[in-house]
Parts: C-alpha cells; sequence; structure tokens
C-alpha cells in the first residue's frame, strides 16, 4: 500500500517534469495524484488497486475536461504574431515628421516608424491604411 505522502511525492515529481517537458499534460496528472494522495489520508483503508484506478481515472478526465474546455488562441491574435504594425492599421496618429517625395516618420508611442503617403506637414492627422514590411502607408485623415 502507498501511503498520502508517497503520492504527494508523486505529484511533485509530475510537476517538476510539467515544468521541464512542453505543455501542461504532466500538470494534470498531478493533480490526479494529489487528489488520490488526499484520498487516502482521509480513507486509509483504500486499497492499492482502488488507489491506483482512482489515478487513473482522475488523470484521464483532467485530460479530457481540460481539452475540452481550453479556448484555443484566437486565430486572428496568432496571424498577427511579430507584425506589431498590422494593429495599427484603421487608427489615426500625428504626423510626427513631414513627409517629402513620399516618405516621412512617425512616432507611435516610443517606436519610430517610416511612413509612405503623399506629402504632408508635420502635425497632420494621417491614418493608416496599410502595412508593408517595417513601412506604415498612410493618408490623410
Amino acid at each position: 500500500m502507498m501511503s498520502y505522502w508517497q503520492w504527494w511525492i508523486l505529484a511533485g515529481v509530475l510537476l517538476i517534469v510539467e515544468v521541464l517537458a512542453p505543455g501542461t499534460f504532466f500538470l494534470w496528472l498531478a493533480v490526479a495524484a494529489g487528489v488520490v494522495g488526499l484520498s487516502v489520508m482521509l480513507y486509509p483503508a483504500l486499497s492499492l488497486e482502488a488507489a491506483w484506478t482512482l489515478f487513473a481515472v482522475l488523470g484521464v478526465l483532467s485530460v479530457i475536461l481540460v481539452l475540452k474546455y481550453r479556448k484555443p488562441p484566437a486565430a486572428d491574435q496568432a496571424s498577427k504574431l511579430n507584425k506589431r504594425g498590422q494593429d495599427y492599421v484603421g487608427r489615426t496618429f500625428e504626423l510626427t515628421e513631414p513627409i517629402h517625395n513620399g516618405k516621412g516618420k512617425l512616432t507611435i508611442g516610443d517606436t519610430p516608424w517610416t511612413v509612405s503617403g503623399p506629402d504632408l506637414e508635420a502635425g497632420t492627422k494621417i491614418k493608416v491604411v496599410e502595412v508593408e514590411g517595417g513601412e506604415l502607408r498612410v493618408e490623410r485623415s
């Protein structure tokens, strides 16, 4: 018969494996082992077979429930990964430096951006219409 602290040691080992392995699979097995440890502590007469069966059932149920109710990452959020300029499309800003010969500068927050569009003076309200590489395409707002 395994004592409750042995189940908790198993839960700790599974948590360590979770830290070292990608994903969140071992976390739910560690939770199952912790619950079995608590059950063995509260019901010391629980047989070894019943404890392992409880661990197997809880482990499978917890993984199934997590996979069923976990929200997948938003599709548009994943598609904009490392494409910060896409967040600015459709937004209006004040031009930091004038646009001459189709090129200018715009500072958003603390980040300078190269912009392209019609020749405009600094301080003009502009709207970002497109991102081309690392350059924002703008028009007068």
